[in-house]
Formats: structure tokens, C-alpha cells, sequence
């Protein structure tokens, strides 16, 4: 898929809290987990102060082969209490618009589909002719 993906959810704070998970875990069209990001992964945030907020993640393009996805959010205080008690998820598909990304796409194949395919070759080099 060569579009970003942007996931995010609005949530409102009633009350402080002394620290805060909120994030989501994706799984692939199979069940299998493979992805897991929070809001405060990369930062030096603990909680989210009392009000409404609007948290936004990003899948960059190419980083997810075609297949489908379920996007399920988890609200919690860590070790202690999940907040969300009813499932708050999302799913969507991804198509491929070209060979790009998905140069051997199997429809239904786990092997293949639903699974992180990014980028990750460095160079090609010939070593003797």
C-alpha cells in the first residue's frame, strides 16, 4: 500500500490518573499478532492529563503486505485495571495498486499476507563476474 495509514483514537479523561496506557495492538487477517504501539512509547509521558485528547499513530506506506488488519485499542492502568471493558477495535484491507511492496502476493496465504513487509534491503552488488 503506498498511502500512509493514519489510526487514532479521541478519548476523554474525567479524572487524573497516575500513569495511562492507551495504545493498540494490530493483528493480522489470521489472528496472529504483530504489531503493538502506545502513545507514550517514545516519549517521557506517563498519563494524559484530565480533558479530551485525540491520539493519532502512523503506518508508514509499504509497511503492512496485502491482507487484512484488525486495529484493537487498549485504554488500561498498566498492571492494574483495563479501562475499555468492551472491544474497541476497527478493521480495513489493503489492496495492492502495484507489484511494489508485494512483489509475490498469494491471496490467503499467511506466508504472504497480513504480515509487516517493509523495506529492509540495503543494496544489491556484484561480486564477481
Amino acid at each position: 500500500m503506498d498511502d500512509e495509514i493514519e489510526v487514532g483514537i479521541t478519548l476523554e479523561i474525567t479524572e487524573t490518573l497516575p500513569s495511562l496506557v492507551c495504545g493498540f495492538n494490530l493483528i493480522s487477517g489470521f489472528g496472529y499478532p504483530i504489531l503493538r504501539a502506545n502513545y507514550n512509547d517514545y516519549n517521557n509521558l506517563e498519563t494524559l492529563t484530565i480533558g479530551l485528547h485525540s491520539l493519532k499513530f502512523r503506518i508508514p506506506p509499504y509497511f503492512l503486505a496485502v491482507g487484512n488488519y484488525t486495529v484493537d485499542f487498549d485504554i488500561a492502568i498498566p498492571f492494574k485495571k483495563k479501562i475499555n471493558n468492551n472491544e474497541i477495535s476497527l478493521s480495513f484491507g489493503i489492496l495492492a495498486k502495484s507489484l511494489v511492496g508485494n512483489k509475490y502476493t498469494i491471496e490467503n496465504s499467511p506466508m504472504y499476507n497480513s504480515q509487516i513487509r517493509t523495506n529492509l534491503f540495503q543494496e544489491e552488488c556484484l561480486v564477481k563476474k
